[in-house]
Order: C-alpha cells, then structure tokens, then sequence
C-alpha cells in the first residue's frame, strides 16, 4: 500500500491511527543515516552531510600542506632552470 498516495479519507485515517507513518518515517531515518545524510533537527535543508569544525580545519591543513609542497617543488625547479653566472 503506498501511504499517502491513495486519497480515501477512511484508509489514510487507519494508516495514521495505527502509526504506521511513524514506523516508515524511522525506518527512513535509519536509512538515510546509515547512507551517511545527516537526519534530524540539526540537518539542513539538502540532508547532505554536514562537515563538522575539526574536519574542515583538517581539510584545510590538508590543503595548505599541499601547496606548501606544490610551491617548494616549484622553487627547486626554477632553482635548477636557473642559468649560473659567472
């Protein structure tokens, strides 16, 4: 039975008073959880995961470790280029 969907008014009210919203409503929670979607009042609108403080000032120094490695590779590079003067 899809819930909801069909519009007579007698079914819908035994689907609601016999809970049945609420059990498909967790067993979607924990699904979606479990896919990694972030659930509850604290989700925002999307339901895409939400990246905490530590992880994006992990992501970050991630990402200045890498360039620091980029532009030191470079240096060296330019360093060897470099035509000697005598």
């Amino acid at each position: 039975m899809n819930i909801g969907v069909r519009r007579i008014e007698q079914t819908q009210r035994r689907v609601i008073q016999a809970g049945a919203l609420n059990v498909v409503g967790c067993i979607l929670e924990v699904l979606l959880a479990s896919k990694g979607f972030s659930v509850g009042p604290s989700s925002n609108v999307s339901g895409v995961p939400q990246e905490t403080r530590e992880q994006h000032a992990r992501e970050l120094a991630a990402i200045e470790k890498e360039e620091v490695v980029v532009l030191t590779k470079a240096l060296q590079h330019a360093q060897k280029c470099r035509p000697t003067t005598s």
